[in-house]
C-alpha cells in the first residue's frame, strides 16, 4: 500500500524521515494559481507583466491562461520516480520533476506525457514555436533547467503505467482541473505575446507566487478548507488575504498616505523649511509616462533620504507604485537609513505603515523587531496581539524575497543580483517591477557594479517602472551610461565634452519636469581648508595630529582606504597614548571600524559609531575607520584625516565634517578643516609600476592612479574648497575621461600607457559584467554552470562565510555565529574546506585554520597570521 495518495505535490516529514501528512498534487498547483491571480490583480504587477510584452494590460482571459500555466509548474511530479520519494529511502529510484519534463523534448516516446499541456497551449501564445513558456513554467526553483540532451535524458519509464498509478491519467486530470479553475481561458482574447522580456517576467512571478503558495503555515495541510469549500476557492480566499497581508497590494497604507497634509511643514516638521533636494522633488511633476528614471544630485547632507521618501510618497499616493527598495553601498548605511525611514514612516502614516525590512544577510530585522532564526531555514517572531509579524516579516526571511517587501532597505548588492544570471534573478526582478528603486551614492559603484546596474534598469524601463538613482558626485561618464540604459537598446548617451559638463548646474534633479527651478532654496555652503601631508608611512605623527586635536576637545575622524593601515593607524594611536579614553572604544576595547567584522560584533560598532559622533555627542574622541562610514551616515567630526582617494570619494569623506550647522565646535576647529594624507604627483608617478608601495589601496581599491593624480592637482590648486560650488569641478577633474587623457598627456612620461591601462581595466571590468548578465531580450536558457550562486555582484568578492561553534565568544563579549573570510585571503580551491584547530588563545581573541590559511579575530578586526 503506497503511504500517501497519489499523486502528492508536498509532505510533512517527522525527524524520522517519515510522512507525517500529505497534500496532494492538485491542490497545491491550486495553491499556486491562485496565489498567481492575487498578484495579477494588482494593478502595478499586471501593467508591468504586460509593458514587458508591449503590451498596455492584460484582459481577463490572457491573466487566465497565464494562472492555468503557473498553476501547472508542479507537472512533472506526476512521474513515478517522484513519487517515489514518499517511500522509504532507499526502496525505490526516485526522480526529480523538472528534467523528466525537459526530457520531454528529446525523445518521441515521452512527448506524449506533454500531449495534453500542449494541446491547451495549442493557440495561446505567439511563441509556440519555441520553449520559452515551457521553461519559464518550469523555472520556480531558481532558473530555467538545462535543456541539453546529455542532461535532461528522457527515461519513457518514469510515465508508464505500473504499480496501480498511471502517471499520464494523473497529468490529464491535472490539466483538466487547471482549466475547470480558471474559466476564462475560454474566452477569445489576442494570443500571449512572444517577448522575451515577457517570459523572463513570467517566470520570475511564477517563482514568487510558488514561494506565497508553498507556505505551509497558511494554505495549510492536510486540513485544507472546510466541508462546504473546494480548494480552489479556499485558494483564491487565502491567497488574495495573504497579498493584502505582506503588502504586496498596500490598499491600507496607500489610504493613509492619501490622508496626509501634504505641505512640508506637516510632513517633515524637524526641518525649518525644504532644501534644494526636497523643494525639487515636491514642484516637479509626477511622470507622465510608463516608467521613469530621475537623477538627483546634490552634496552630501542636504536631505537626499527624505527627498526620496517625497518622491516615493507622491508616486505610492498616485497609484504609480506599490513599495520602495532603497539601496545603499554598504551594510552599515542600510542599517541607519532603515531606521530613519521606519520612523518617518510611522510618524507619517501610523498603525497603517507598512513594514520596513533591512536587506542585509545574518539581520532578520522588520519595522522594530528582530526575528530568530530556526533550523531548517524557518524563522520565528515574536507574537503581537494582532498576529500580524509572520506576514510582515515574511520579505526578510530569505534573500531572494527581500526584493518582494513592501519598504525595504539594503544594500545595492540585493538590487544588481536582479541583473545577474544567477539563481533567482527573476525573481528578484519581477518582485522589484511594482516598486519604486532609489540607489543612493550611484557613483560608489565602480565600472562592472554600473553596468550590472544597467542591465537592472533597462529591464525597468521595459516593465515601466519608476527609479531614482542618488548621487552627491555622479561623473558624466556615469551619467550618460546610466542614463543610456533605459533608452533603445542600440542608443547611448553621448558624454558631454568637459565644457558642457563642468557648466550643468549642481545640485541637479533630471529626469522630472521640475516647475520654477530657479526659485528653489539655494544650497548652504561650506568653505573646507585642505591641507595636504605628503608624508603618508609616518604613522605616528599622524597619530599625534589626530591626539592633539582630541586633546583640545574634537572628534577626530580617520579615514584610511585599506583594512590593514586602519589596523596599523590603530596600533600607532595606541603607542601614542595607550589606554586613553579618547580613543573609540566599543564595550571599553579599543578598536576601528570596518568590514573585518562578525555581524553581530558590526552591529556594536555601529551603534558606537553612531553615538560617539551623532548629533548628540559632545564628548572628544579619535576614530580610525574605511569607506564604511564615508558614505549616508549622519555623522559629524570636528577634523577629518583622510587618506588620498579619487576627487568624488573624498567629497563624500568630507561630507562627514562640520555636517550639523548648529553644532557648538571646540576652539580652533571652528571652520571645517581636513588633512588630506596624499603622496605628491611626482611620487605617484614613480610609483606608477607598483603603486602598493604607499599602502593606501592604489592600483586595488582605487585603480586609477590618473585620478589620483588629479585629485592631488585640484588640491594643491585650491587650499580652499568651496562645497558644493566646486563640486561638479572637482568630480569631472577626477572621473571625466576626456579631462584625465589630457592631463596624462601634459604629464608625460609613463603616464599616458598608465591611463591607457586604467581605461583599459574599466573596459575589462564592463566586458566581464556583460558576460555574467541576463540577457533579457534572448529566449530564457540555463544558468552558466561558471556562475551559480558564486556569481559576485563586486568583483572579488568569492568570499567564504564559515559558521563558527556555538558560544564562540567575540573580543567585545558577545557570542558571534558567523565570520566572513575575504576571497582575497583565500586559496582559490577553498571551496568545501571547513574551519580548523579553532581556539581562545586569549580573552576576547579567537584563532583557527581555514584552507590551510591561519587566521585570528579580535578587537582589531580579522587578519591572516603567519602559521609555522
Amino acid at each position: 500500500m503506497f503511504p500517501v495518495p497519489r499523486p502528492w505535490g508536498k509532505l510533512r516529514r517527522a525527524e524520522d524521515g517519515g510522512v507525517l501528512s500529505s497534500l496532494g498534487l492538485a491542490d497545491h498547483c491550486a495553491d499556486v494559481g491562485a496565489v498567481f491571480l492575487a498578484l495579477l490583480e494588482v494593478p502595478n504587477i499586471r501593467r508591468g507583466l504586460a509593458r514587458l510584452g508591449n503590451m498596455e494590460t492584460l484582459d481577463d482571459a490572457q491573466v487566465a491562461r497565464l494562472c492555468v500555466l503557473a498553476a501547472l509548474h508542479d507537472l512533472g511530479k506526476v512521474n513515478h520516480g517522484f513519487q517515489n520519494k514518499a517511500l522509504p529511502k532507499g526502496t525505490a529510484a526516485v526522480e526529480g520533476h523538472i528534467a523528466c519534463v525537459i526530457g520531454a523534448l528529446h525523445d518521441r516516446i515521452i512527448q506524449g506525457a506533454l500531449a495534453n499541456l500542449y494541446d491547451v497551449m495549442d493557440g495561446w501564445c505567439e511563441n509556440d514555436g519555441n520553449n520559452d513558456t515551457l521553461l519559464a513554467i518550469l523555472s520556480h526553483h531558481g532558473g530555467p533547467p538545462e535543456t541539453s540532451p546529455s542532461v535532461a535524458r528522457g527515461n519513457p519509464k518514469l510515465w508508464q503505467p505500473a504499480g496501480g498509478y498511471a502517471p499520464l491519467a494523473a497529468l490529464t486530470e491535472l490539466v483538466r482541473a487547471t482549466l475547470g479553475w480558471f474559466p476564462q481561458h475560454r474566452e477569445t482574447c489576442q494570443p500571449l505575446p512572444a517577448k522575451h522580456p515577457f517570459w523572463h517576467g513570467f517566470a520570475g512571478l511564477v517563482a514568487l507566487a510558488d514561494r506565497l503558495g508553498s507556505d505551509e503555515r497558511v494554505f495549510t495541510y492536510p486540513e485544507g478548507p472546510g466541508p462546504d469549500e473546494s480548494r480552489i476557492a479556499f485558494a483564491l480566499r487565502t491567497a488574495r488575504r495573504i497579498v493584502g497581508d505582506r503588502f504586496l497590494r498596500p490598499e491600507r497604507s496607500r489610504a493613509a498616505a492619501e490622508a496626509l497634509d501634504w505641505s512640508f511643514a506637516a510632513l517633515f516638521p524637524s526641518f525649518s523649511a525644504p532644501q534644494f533636494a526636497q523643494a525639487a522633488v515636491l514642484s516637479a511633476a509626477l511622470p507622465t509616462r510608463a516608467g521613469s528614471l530621475a537623477i538627483l544630485e546634490a552634496e552630501t547632507g542636504s536631505g537626499k533620504t527624505e527627498a526620496a521618501l517625497l518622491h516615493f510618497l507622491r508616486l505610492f499616493r498616485a497609484g504609480m507604485v506599490d513599495g520602495m527598495y532603497f539601496a545603499l553601498p554598504t551594510r552599515v548605511s542600510a542599517v541607519q537609513i532603515r531606521e530613519r525611514i521606519r520612523k518617518a514612516l510611522d510618524r507619517l502614516l501610523g498603525t497603517q505603515a507598512p513594514p520596513v525590512v533591512l536587506a542585509v544577510p545574518g539581520y532578520l530585522r522588520v519595522d522594530d523587531v528582530d526575528g530568530t532564526a530556526l533550523p531548517g531555514f524557518k524563522v520565528t517572531w515574536p507574537d503581537d496581539e494582532a498576529g500580524t509579524m509572520r506576514d510582515r516579516g515574511w520579505a526578510a526571511e530569505h534573500p531572494s524575497r527581500y526584493l518582494a517587501g513592501a519598504v525595504v532597505v539594503g544594500t545595492i548588492d540585493q538590487v544588481l543580483l536582479a541583473g545577474l544570471d544567477v539563481k533567482d534573478c527573476r525573481l528578484r526582478a519581477a518582485s522589484l517591477m511594482r516598486s519604486l528603486l532609489v540607489v543612493d551614492e550611484v557613483h560608489a559603484s565602480d565600472a562592472y557594479m554600473i553596468r550590472l546596474l544597467e542591465n537592472v534598469l533597462r529591464f525597468r524601463a521595459a516593465a515601466g517602472a519608476h527609479t531614482l538613482l542618488m548621487s552627491a558626485t555622479l561623473g558624466e561618464d556615469a551619467r550618460a551610461r546610466l542614463a543610456a540604459s533605459t533608452g533603445p537598446r542600440s542608443w547611448t548617451s553621448p558624454v558631454a565634452v568637459p565644457d558642457v559638463a563642468l557648466h550643468k548646474p549642481y545640485p541637479m534633479l533630471s529626469g522630472l519636469p521640475v516647475e520654477d527651478a530657479d526659485t528653489l532654496p539655494k544650497p548652504r555652503r561650506r568653505c573646507v581648508s585642505v591641507e595636504l601631508m605628503a608624508d603618508t608611512a609616518d604613522l605616528a605623527a599622524i597619530a599625534r595630529l589626530a591626539l592633539s586635536a582630541a586633546g583640545r576637545g574634537a572628534r577626530v575622524l580617520i579615514i584610511v582606504n585599506t583594512v590593514n593601515r586602519a589596523m596599523a593607524v590603530q596600533q600607532a594611536l595606541e603607542e601614542e597614548l595607550g589606554g586613553s579614553p579618547l580613543l573609540f572604544t566599543v564595550n571599553h576595547q579599543r578598536c576601528p571600524h570596518h568590514a573585518r567584522y562578525a555581524a553581530e560584533d558590526r552591529r556594536l560598532l555601529d551603534r558606537a559609531v553612531e553615538e560617539r559622533f551623532g548629533s548628540g555627542a559632545t564628548t572628544p574622541v579619535v576614530l580610525v575607520a574605511t569607506q564604511t562610514v564615508e558614505q549616508s551616515l549622519d555623522i559629524d567630526a570636528d577634523l577629518l584625516i583622510t587618506d588620498l582617494c579619487p576627487a568624488d570619494v573624498l567629497l563624500q569623506r568630507l561630507g562627514r565634517l562640520h555636517r550639523h550647522p548648529q553644532r557648538a565646535r571646540p576652539a580652533g576647529f571652528e571652520e571645517p578643516r581636513a588633512i588630506v594624507l596624499a603622496p605628491t604627483v611626482a611620487e605617484l608617478g614613480e610609483a606608477l609600476d607598483r603603486p602598493g608601495r604607499f599602502g593606501m589601496g592604489f592600483g586595488k581599491v582605487y585603480d586609477s592612479l590618473t585620478a589620483l593624480a588629479a585629485t592631488r592637482i585640484t588640491l594643491e590648486a585650491r587650499p580652499h574648497l568651496t562645497v558644493p560650488d566646486d563640486n561638479r569641478m572637482l568630480v569631472e577633474a577626477a572621473t571625466h575621461p576626456e579631462l584625465l587623457g589630457e592631463l596624462a598627456d601634459r604629464l608625460g612620461g609613463d603616464w599616458p600607457k598608465a591611463h591607457q591601462g586604467s581605461t583599459g581595466d574599466a573596459q575589462v571590468k564592463r566586458t566581464l559584467a556583460a558576460n555574467h548578465i541576463i540577457s533579457w531580450t534572448k529566449p530564457l536558457r540555463a544558468m552558466p554552470k561558471a556562475l551559480g550562486e558564486e556569481a559576485a555582484t563586486r568583483l572579488g568578492l568569492r568570499d567564504a562565510l564559515i559558521r563558527l561553534p556555538e558560544a564562540t565568544m567575540g573580543p567585545f563579549g558577545g557570542a558571534v555565529s558567523t565570520i566572513k573570510l575575504p576571497g582575497w585571503m583565500l586559496p582559490n580551491d577553498w571551496i568545501g574546506s571547513e574551519i580548523q584547530e579553532l581556539a581562545s588563545s586569549a580573552p576576547g581573541e579567537v584563532t583557527f585554520r581555514f584552507a590551510g590559511v591561519g587566521f585570528v579575530y579580535d578587537r582589531l578586526g580579522l587578519r591572516v597570521v603567519a602559521t609555522g
